[in-house]
């Protein structure tokens, strides 16, 4: 049985879906002169959320307990983030140029300044750090 956090279980599917978006721009920059190229965009915010929504709901009469970090301990059978996975679609939004790629790399530049891959993967070192203090504790 797979014991985490939800935290941890949010974090980690945060870090999947922004190397999504990551590898989709790097994929719409690669193709920008391209006739015909449609970008790709990586748009997982909401349908995280749902599944954390989802994750925090009771389970009946299921016993659950307290992380670390405050949020609730699951198993792998209750927690819906643990199958969640971000989804790649084509944009129809944007101009479309004379030869039919839709790619600009201002809005590709745009998508990369707000990601926030650094700082997740910074929260998840911590916790794992604070992890290996624990277990090396005597």
């Amino acid at each position: 049985m797979h014991i985490t956090s939800l935290t941890m279980s949010a974090i980690e599917r945060s870090l999947d879906g922004l190397a999504a978006r990551q590898a989709a721009v790097a994929h719409n920059v690669a193709n920008i002169a391209t006739p015909g190229y449609v970008r790709r965009e990586v748009n997982f915010e909401e349908s995280l959320l749902a599944a954390l929504d989802e994750a925090h709901k009771p389970q009946g009469a299921a016993v659950t307990f307290s992380g670390m970090d405050g949020a609730p301990v699951t198993d792998s059978h209750n927690n819906p983030l643990l199958t969640w996975q971000p989804v790649t679609t084509l944009s129809a939004d944007g101009p479309q140029r004379l030869d039919g790629n839709t790619v600009a790399v201002e809005k590709e530049i745009m998508s990369m300044v707000g990601n926030k891959y650094s700082a997740l993967a910074a929260v998840i070192s911590k916790d794992f750090q604070l992890l290996r203090t624990i277990a090396q504790a005597r």
